[in-house]
């Protein structure tokens, strides 16, 4: 276990098993569970998250009781609250991630503008994937039920009851 200690903040009831590495200015919520991942710099988790086999980039924020398994998250990406990601998935930089998603294995995700210019994501399936077993999916604007955006906090509003948007179920 590697934790860079320029301020990094670790919560309560921790469970950090082997090769885990925290990069500067991280926050992990209280009862965390770390396994085999690492964190890139400003990564931030709320409490009860679970990641397994995880690559997650910079300035990323993960948000309460939110399990992922066997992922690559890009920087600046944001994955609400009660979200569950399935093995193998790409979450590209910039992806936001509503409350409640869950993404079933194989899957990327990769939004068709990062910039997207406070409207809210939604998720379209590529056609033509080709031979590769993995989904593609490109986030798309859309000025739909901006609902459940980021508060000025970062964090994610607790208004937002669905995961339309932003996974399959």
């Amino acid at each position: 276990v590697y934790v860079n200690k320029s301020s990094v903040q670790l919560g309560d009831a921790l469970c950090v098993e082997r090769n885990v590495m925290i990069e500067a200015g991280c926050v992990v919520g209280n009862k965390c569970e770390l396994s085999n991942c690492y964190l890139g710099a400003n990564v931030k988790l709320g409490k009860n998250v679970k990641l397994n086999n995880c690559i997650v980039m910079a300035n990323t924020v993960i948000c309460d009781n939110t399990e992922l398994n066997a992922c690559l998250v890009g920087a600046n990406v944001r994955i609400g609250k009660n979200c569950h990601v399935c093995e193998n998935v790409l979450l590209g930089n910039n992806c936001k991630l509503k409350n409640t998603t869950k993404i079933s294995e194989r899957a990327v995700f990769v939004p068709a503008n990062p910039k997207s210019d406070g409207k809210q994501l939604s998720v379209v399936p590529e056609n033509g994937i080709g031979e590769s077993n993995f989904v593609k999916y490109t986030l798309t604007n859309s000025d739909e039920n901006n609902e459940g955006d980021e508060d000025d906090d970062g964090e994610f509003s607790d208004t937002e009851s669905t995961g339309g948007g932003g996974g399959m179920h």
